[in-house]
């Protein structure tokens, strides 16, 4: 049976480049047509490579989903680390929070299709679900970095739960800005979640912030 021949992880250039192409093509078919629409033989057409050849690499479907989930989450963890590394730099959290969804506005735009199949997975999907609530994580995480990197100016008693709540607000206006058409510009709701986020935090008002 296929799937139970033995997956290999390929060591030299071609062989990497061919399970990078059999990985886009996924990618490519998926946010055209869906999960579920998808085959495994449709991908390999795709790919330019033959179906024996996309099984020596991928077990089934959901391994490429998964791994093309793995390749977009490991964009973010790159782009949040580098956005922690320079926190420090931000004029103030308002800049700083503006930023953040910024960088998650510009990674949910470059993958909206893909971003729905993901959310229609999570619900049924154990492993799919686990990555995504990884990623929610690290997003609570760098919420909560911010929180007491201002903690000075705030108000607050309960740091990793306004964390959850500022990380929420954030998902939830990015999601919104990304996935749906609104009627105004995406500018001016972000201005209004920065201002919500602030009352919410009871930050004092703060024109400049010298953090060096």
């Amino acid at each position: 049976m296929i799937n139970e021949r033995k997956i290999r992880e390929p060591q030299q250039k071609r062989s990497i480049e061919k399970k990078d192409k059999i990985l886009k093509a996924g990618y490519k078919l998926i946010c055209k047509n869906g999960y579920y629409k998808t085959t495994t033989s449709e991908i390999a057409t795709e790919a330019g490579v033959s179906i024996g050849c996309l099984y020596s690499y991928f077990k089934d479907k959901h391994t490429i989903f998964l791994d093309i989930l793995k390749k977009y989450q490991a964009q973010f963890d790159k782009l949040r680390d580098e956005f922690m590394n320079k926190m420090l730099l931000f004029k103030s959290p308002e800049e700083c929070f503006r930023e953040f969804m910024l960088i998650l506005i510009d990674i949910h735009d470059k993958s909206v299709d893909f971003q729905r199949e993901v959310r229609t997975l999570y619900y049924y999907d154990p492993e799919v679900a686990a990555l995504s609530d990884d990623q929610r994580q690290k997003i609570q995480d760098a919420a909560l970095y911010s929180i007491k990197l201002y903690k000075e100016y705030i108000d607050i008693d309960d740091y990793e739960a306004a964390a959850i709540v500022t990380s929420l607000i954030i998902n939830s206006v990015v999601d919104d800005v990304s996935l749906y058409k609104s009627s105004i510009d995406r500018n001016r709701i972000l201005d209004e979640t920065v201002k919500a986020l602030c009352r919410y935090l009871k930050m004092k008002p703060i024109n400049h912030l010298n953090k060096y």
